[in-house]
């Protein structure tokens, strides 16, 4: 078996959109955690811009019943808010056909991505699989995406035999 060259990360952010509706087949996992890497971390800065500003537009008022200060959020400018959910939801389906992929490039079904909805342990299950390394061999989802079939294999009819030794 031979090890094709490691994909780099440019390629695996293109394969990972090209691929966006794509449930079939396999994922290296360079693929999978440098598409989930990215798309992670562009979702948390612009969590982190959008709560910036829910919170640096809020202010404090008195609430006449309790006679406490209670802390009202303020607006987010529409265009965050737009490009805070459009970000989500553009990114939702190639981040479940990767996770897909994955778990078929280790012989598992894609129903296996529904652990996910468990909290906590459902994730750590789910990230133990897609760790791990790729089948060698083509599996019931296709061949190897990392590893290069022997072509032709061996012939049994033309190996030599050596029952005249005996």
């Amino acid at each position: 078996m031979q090890e094709l060259p490691k994909i780099n990360f440019l390629e695996s952010m293109k394969l990972g959109f090209v691929n966006y509706c794509k449930f079939t087949g396999r994922t290296r996992r360079s693929e999978f955690f440098y598409f989930f890497c990215v798309v992670y971390w562009i979702s948390e800065i612009l969590f982190i811009v959008y709560i910036s500003e829910v919170l640096g537009n809020g202010h404090y008022e008195d609430d006449p019943h309790t006679g406490k200060k209670t802390f009202i959020a303020g607006h987010v400018p529409y265009a965050l808010n737009l490009c805070y959910y459009l970000f989500g939801a553009l990114t939702s389906i190639p981040k479940i056909s990767v996770s897909v992929r994955r778990l078929h490039d280790t012989g598992r079904s894609g129903y296996y991505y529904l652990l996910v909805f468990i909290p906590i342990a459902g994730i750590l299950i789910f990230l133990s699989f897609a760790c791990q390394d790729s089948e060698t061999n083509t599996n019931e989802y296709g061949p190897s995406p990392k590893y290069v079939q022997p072509q032709g294999g061996i012939n049994l009819l033309e190996m030599p035999t050596y029952n005249h030794l005996m």
